[in-house]
């Protein structure tokens, strides 16, 4: 999982293009009713106009006066000012009482945590060390506030496959193992408990347990976690799970597959707006990889030249000239 496509998904936990309700269930029925309200206003500008209410002083700390400021932090993420918004979620997290509204902003706060580990890159530095902290202590505190609640399984899960994911980013591939199954292993109670919004923490953790198998050879697994993973992930990342399954189904064999896998994954990065580069080498090498294979010998060539001429990586360009060589060589 590249790191410039993992930030594109995860920051969409902090905004996105529709109005969802960003509470935790379950939520009493006057804050149901409050959110319901506050959605429709702010779905008349959302997300390019605030047309949210103006908070008067006595309405600040009130249950709706913080539901606003939570769907405020998520109007100034949409809009890609996260530092702003993580404050507001900073001050909400340190005002609110015990309830949906802080659990919310505790989940958010979570995500803009991992988020900006990853961000960081460089697992040395005193940034990094510091959010890291931060992460785990605020995990445990969240642990330790809500041990007892409604909201203990889904806080323990965010908390576990955040912890997961940044370790696997750090390459601490043995702790990221650990967090992501038992994550996995509450996924079962957080189906039965209602409508949890998990689905973006399972694909990115589904993607990262398939490359760890990809990277230990253990194809048949791999395939298994990146099967779920392109079900679960929506554009640019989804197209870079379509590369990792495609490339093991090439090491078992399964040709065709790797071929429909490998056409996906170009097919999603050609569609998606938000991807800066249409071609992917990686895609385009598995898909002539599997044409070859499957003597689909014109088609291949084709796609060859194409990763010759026009692909960004110098070693995949020159593993397709001598792929095209032999081919020629060859006389097909």
């Amino acid at each position: 999982m590249s790191i410039p496509g993992l930030l594109r998904r995860s920051r969409e936990l902090l905004g996105r293009p529709r109005v969802r309700s960003a509470l935790i269930p379950p939520v009493d029925k006057l804050l149901s009713q409050t959110d319901s309200t506050l959605r429709r206003e702010l779905s008349r500008g959302w997300p390019r106009e605030w047309t949210g209410p103006t908070l008067s002083s006595t309405d600040w700390e009130s249950d709706k006066g913080r539901l606003v400021r939570l769907y405020h932090a998520l109007f100034l993420a949409e809009g890609g000012d996260f530092k702003s918004s993580c404050s507001v979620l900073d001050q909400i997290v340190q005002t609110s009482t015990f309830g949906g509204i802080q659990v919310a902003s505790i989940r958010l706060m979570i995500v803009r945590l991992w988020i900006d580990a990853v961000d960081i890159g460089d697992w040395e530095s005193d940034r990094y060390r510091e959010i890291h902290e931060q992460l785990w202590r605020v995990c445990e505190l969240a642990s330790q506030w809500y041990a007892h609640s409604p909201w203990s399984t889904f806080i323990e899960y965010c908390c576990e496959s955040s912890k997961g994911l940044v370790s696997f980013y750090k390459g601490d591939m043995l702790a990221a193992k650990q967090h992501l199954r038992t994550a996995e292993g509450l996924e079962p109670s957080i189906e039965s408990a209602g409508d949890y919004d998990i689905g973006d923490y399972r694909g990115m953790a589904s993607l990262a347990r398939g490359e760890m198998a990809v990277q230990e050879g253990a194809f048949d697994a791999a395939r298994g976690f990146l099967s779920a993973a392109v079900h679960q992930l929506e554009g640019d990342i989804q197209a870079e799970a379509y590369s990792f399954l495609a490339s093991s189904e090439l090491h078992l064999g399964m040709f065709r597959e790797a071929r429909r896998s490998a056409e996906a994954g170009i097919g999603i990065k050609r569609a998606s707006v938000s991807s800066r580069d249409a071609r992917d080498d990686s895609l385009e090498c598995a898909l002539a990889e599997a044409l070859v294979h499957l003597k689909e010998y014109e088609r291949a060539k084709s796609v060859l030249a194409t990763i010759v001429g026009q692909g960004v990586s110098v070693s995949k360009r020159q593993w397709a000239s001598d792929a095209l060589a032999k081919i020629r060589e060859s006389g097909r």
